[in-house]
């Protein structure tokens, strides 16, 4: 597995310029959304998008 700060780079050098997605610790946005923040809902939506995955497919499966 790669680590969330890894992802988390290359995520922004996607869809933005180099550089231009970082901020100061001290600003607000920061504050308010720490990459504490996006790793946890990084891992709840995968879970989230994971566990709806099973059960459709163990929904679907029982069908046939």
């Amino acid at each position: 597995m790669v680590s969330f700060g890894v992802f988390f780079v290359a995520f922004h050098n996607v869809f933005f310029e180099p550089g231009t997605w970082m901020f100061e610790f001290s600003d607000t946005l920061i504050r308010l959304f720490p990459e504490r923040f996006w790793r946890d809902i990084f891992i709840y939506v995968g879970i989230l998008a994971g566990g709806a995955g099973l059960l459709i497919g163990f929904l679907l499966r029982k069908k046939q």
